[in-house]
């Protein structure tokens, strides 16, 4: 098996040709050479190639200059010369390397993990100092002498953690190697990547996107374009990604790392790889790293190396490679290191550094004191610096990560020393290797356990103080390298809270921004906290009304809701009616998904009364004014809105409003929410808000086609899509799309909606909103059902579940109705489960799954019992007459069955005049066949014959196939009673060939049974 070691010039030739998929004549070809001589290279029987040769294959395999160079150097000396690898964490920097002894098993995992059929993510897990970052290194060597683009980051500690990392590490460094060229071609493409990387923009290497998506869109763009980066970057067996103390990686960035890892890969696309180290030791069970990981091992796309101290034997190796040109190491000192030491690599180095210091300042009769723990070995190392450069110390220790060369010098002038003496103590701890200069020119501690010895040995009282100092030379820093999380930490240690609260807002908005929602969350409730210590209210409104949005969208609803009921206390107490506007309706809106539309509506009344009291200069705690929602009505308030407009600015009261109309019409007021949507628009275009104005154009036309004003409510719909497109505001948009189906389904117009359907499927897929995805893909195989696709249908409520499965309160509401209704249709068994969620459903959908259900029990007999299930649903409907006109039908079908004919035909009056009121034609498809039913019943048959002409009319031009069946059902039983056998064949016939092309079972075995009736006859 291959190890990690170097390669012969013909094998690494060998490679870069199978990784640009050609075969040593194509190479030949291409480059201008003979095959023979592609062989000969290969074969190692040719040495020494002339210059001009290796150029040309270079050109041919279209390899990078770093590339170029380590080919030219192993085809000339006959084996892959290794560039050093850079290093992975300061932690990797070592002035004289360890070797790599041992490990020869995790060796040949880490050598299987490069093959195809290996899982994309290998973990190498163990304690601090065990190896893993040394066993990374070599890792990394092997990948590049193979023909593997590198790109190499790392975590740190969370008290000072960058959102994504440790991916914006890797990918700055990497872009930090190559050229203006070479890093335009690696972001070609990659226009969201500014989201992780926005000194992109600033350098022009990628236009920033010309639109505005909701930030779940864009953090799904953010993530496809670091794999398209990774994929352009790719070398001819592909990229690896290495990655370091993942321990401390936040949600975000693992959310990163699953979604690269589960990007199927493309055939021909280079793989990429994931090798990362993590300390077992710093993770529980809970915490988010175990985790993912166990959901990655289920879904076989991770492995895990694990670990453990070296034995005896290959830790002797490795201190005698170690001290190999160190005077003075004797079997004593040898003994007395491994004995401390216990196998654990770190330690050794440690020791044997000490050890070397000690060699290169000899103390006589000093006894070698290298202590069990790194700990000591650190303070003695320690213990050899100036004044100057322990002070420099000390510094990184408490900054815990690296810190520009600038803020060090100012935090060091802070404490009285000159640059230049700083300049000196920089080079001694970097001498030392205490302090490790990074690659953009920041210094940090090499190793944690470094700061961590180094800081216990301060008194709390020095800590603060040099906290203080390092957040006062970040802060002086020019604004785009001022890190906010860092501050905010600092000045919390330093004992600054008041000077910390603002910068822990600014890091939550920071994190927003780049879509981490969880690190912005956890951001904004430490910055409310402080706040409320401090007794800063508007700091702590401000902070509570951030993290409710960051909840919102993580749907921790509950969440949401009570940190805006807290900022609406605070604003109430400060009088802050404006605030108080935005937080409450705000509030209203998020308790949407929670189903509390009538608490809601209560408390749109209560804003509006404590904004008209506040207005006229009255308490409104001391008033007599009406809460309750039903005290006033919606056109009462209205006369109060331009009173309200004195004291909050046009922009609050169009969010005031567009409120009351979305719980008047979540309530059923569909006549009292067309005024206040109207009022909405006006105060919207006041203020230039497009999404309200927009948003509320789609609400005015639900109302106006709660009120049959049909024409007018396509004229909002079609004003609402148009301003939202061209503002960008794509929420508006697919919303104004919604109302065109709810218009198309009134008028029996499934195709139409259909085509509408498939345009908000797209924009639904822009705003990356898997709620709007899922309901668009059910209300598309409702649709399809309507139109006879219902191998469509079935296809479509897969994807629905696929949308919504990420979203757990919405997955709970997946809708089984649909599938219901295929299932009555197609003759398959209904289970209890899916029969008790189809009646506890809600939504048109629903609706029409009740009524196949009567439809069922009155072809099986039971009228009585569809009679009474349908009029308990009615009963409940009081405010939806729209949904509930499509079970008044089935319910005089029933009637008519159970010779309640009298009612029967008053239930019908009913649902022609709610069907009238309403402008819905949909309706009428029922309506009709069920009056016809009525009148076969009573031997009315030219009655009969009008009803089901109107019917079949409707279905047939929809078209509506199975309700097509119904009637022509319904037609041949008609044309049997009046003694037309033949007529009567015919009708059935066509039904039954319909439902063979639907594969429906219910009505097909009653007509098979009217066809056998009419040959027995």
């Amino acid at each position: 098996m291959a190890d990690l070691e170097p390669v012969s010039g013909g094998e690494l030739l060998k490679r870069y040709r199978t990784g640009a998929g050609l075969t040593q004549e194509e190479l030949a070809e291409r480059a201008g050479l003979s095959a023979r001589a592609i062989r000969a290279l290969e074969a190692g029987a040719r040495r020494s190639p002339r210059k001009d040769t290796i150029q040309l294959l270079a050109s041919a395999l279209g390899l990078s200059e770093s590339e170029r160079g380590r080919f030219e150097a192993s085809l000339r000396r006959g084996v892959a010369t290794r560039t050093a690898p850079a290093p992975l964490r300061a932690t990797a920097i070592r002035r004289h390397r360890a070797p790599l002894i041992g490990r020869q098993s995790e060796r040949a995992l880490l050598v299987r993990a490069f093959g195809e059929e290996a899982p994309p993510l290998t973990l190498i897990a163990g304690e601090p100092g065990i190896g893993k970052s040394r066993l990374l290194e070599e890792t990394a060597a092997f990948a590049e002498d193979h023909g593997w683009t590198l790109l190499v980051g790392g975590c740190h500690r969370r008290s000072a953690q960058q959102p994504f990392s440790p991916f914006v590490e890797a990918l700055t460094h990497f872009l930090a190697t190559r050229d203006e060229a070479q890093q335009r071609r690696d972001a070609q493409g990659c226009a969201w990547l500014v989201g992780l990387l926005p000194e992109l923009a600033r350098k022009t290497l990628v236009p920033s996107p010309g639109w505005t998506l909701t930030p779940a869109q864009e953090r799904r763009l953010m993530f496809a374009a670091v794999a398209r980066f990774l994929g352009n970057v790719a070398g001819p067996a592909g990229v690896l990604l290495l990655l370091d103390d993942l321990q401390w990686a936040g949600v975000d960035a693992l959310d990163l790392l699953a979604a690269l890892l589960r990007e199927p890969s493309a055939p021909g696309v280079a793989p990429i790889r994931v090798i990362g180290a993590y300390r077992d030791t710093d993770v529980t069970s809970g915490d988010p790293l175990p985790m993912l990981l166990a959901d990655l091992a289920r879904e076989e796309l991770a492995a895990s190396i694990a670990l453990e101290p070296l034995n005896d034997d290959d830790a002797t190796t490795l201190l005698a490679a170690l001290l190999a040109d160190v005077a003075g190491a004797d079997d004593a000192t040898r003994s007395r290191l491994l004995a401390l030491a216990g196998g654990v690599p770190f330690f050794l180095v440690s020791g044997a550094q000490e050890t070397r210091a000690r060699a290169q300042a000899p103390q006589p009769g000093a006894r070698l004191s290298v202590p069990w723990s790194a700990a000591e070995s650190i303070r003695q190392r320690a213990t050899l610096l100036s004044p100057p450069a322990a002070e420099v110390l000390a510094i990184g220790a408490v900054a815990e990560r690296a810190l520009p060369r600038p803020a060090v010098l100012r935090c060091a002038a802070l404490l009285g020393h000159d640059e230049q003496t700083c300049v000196r103590a920089l080079q001694e701890v970097t001498h030392a290797r205490l302090v490790t200069e990074t690659s953009d020119g920041g210094y940090r501690v090499t190793h944690d356990l470094i700061w961590e010895t180094i800081q216990a040995d301060m008194t709390g009282a020095r800590r603060a103080s040099l906290h203080r100092h390092i957040a006062a030379a970040l802060e002086s820093l020019a604004q785009p390298e001022r890190r906010a999380e860092e501050l905010a930490w600092h000045y919390l240690q330093g004992d600054e809270l008041a000077r910390a609260l603002p910068f822990a807002l600014e890091a939550g908005d920071q994190a927003e921004s780049a879509y981490a929602n969880h690190e912005a969350a956890a951001h904004y409730t430490a910055a409310a906290a402080w706040a409320r210590t401090l007794g800063d209210h508007a700091s702590e409104g401000a902070a509570l009304e951030k993290f409710s949005q960051v909840a919102y969208r993580l749907a921790r609803y509950d969440a949401a809701i009570e940190a805006l009921t807290r900022a609406m206390a605070i604003y109430r107490n400060a009088r802050n009616w404006e605030r108080l506007t935005w937080a409450t309706t705000e509030r209203i809106r998020m308790a949407e998904p929670l189903r509390r539309f009538e608490a809601g509506l209560a408390q749109v009344y209560t804003l509006f009364a404590e904004l008209t009291a506040a207005a006229d200069g009255r308490d409104h705690a001391h008033t007599d004014e009406p809460l309750e929602s039903g005290a006033l009505t919606a056109g009462e308030l209205l006369t109060r809105v331009a009173h309200i407009a004195t004291l909050v600015s046009p922009g609050a009261v169009a969010r005031l409003l567009l409120c009351l109309t979305t719980r008047l019409l979540f309530s059923g007021r569909y006549a009292e929410a067309l005024a206040p949507s109207e009022q909405t628009i006006h105060y919207a275009r006041i203020a230039d808000n497009l999404r309200v104005e927009c948003t509320a154009y789609s609400f005015r036309s639900e109302a106006q086609l709660a009120q049959g004003l049909v024409e007018q409510a396509r004229d909002s719909a079609e004003m609402g899509r148009l301003r939202g497109m061209a503002s960008g505001e794509l929420e508006a948009v697919y919303l104004a799309l919604e109302a065109h189906v709810n218009i198309h389904e009134t008028q029996a117009e499934p195709a139409q909606a259909i085509a509408t359907l498939r345009e908000m499927r797209e924009v639904s897929r822009r705003l990356g909103d898997t709620t709007y995805l899922g309901d668009t893909f059910t209300a598309l195989a409702a649709f399809s059902f309507l139109v006879g696709a219902w191998d469509d249908a079935r296809a479509y409520l897969v994807e629905a579940g696929d949308a919504k499965r990420h979203n757990e309160f919405h997955h709970r509401r997946t809708p089984v109705s649909i599938l219901a209704l295929l299932d009555l249709a197609q003759g398959d068994a209904i289970s209890r489960a899916a029969n008790a969620r189809a009646a506890e459903g809600e939504g048109r959908v629903w609706v029409w799954t009740i009524a196949a259900l009567a439809e069922r029990d009155i072809l099986a007999g039971e009228a009585s019992s569809a009679a009474a299930r349908l009029r308990q649903v009615i009963g409940a409907m009081e405010r939806e007459p729209s949904s509930a006109c499509y079970l008044v039908a089935p319910l005089a079908w029933a009637e008519s069955r159970m010779g309640q004919r009298e009612q029967a035909a008053q239930t019908l009056a009913r649902a022609r005049e709610i069907a009238a009121r309403l402008n819905n034609r949909m309706a009428l498809v029922d309506i009709e066949r069920a009056e016809a039913h009525l009148a076969v019943g009573e031997g009315r048959w030219d009655d009969a014959r009008r009803a089901l002409d109107a019917s079949l009319a409707l279905c047939l031009a929809m078209p509506y196939p199975y309700a097509e069946v119904k009637a022509r059902l319904l037609a041949g039983d008609l044309l049997a009673a009046t003694h037309a056998p033949q007529q009567a064949r015919e009708q059935y016939e066509v039904a039954l060939a319909i439902c063979a092309r639907l594969g429906e079972r219910l009505y097909r075995d009653h007509i098979e049974q009217a066809l056998q009736r009419l040959r027995v006859d």
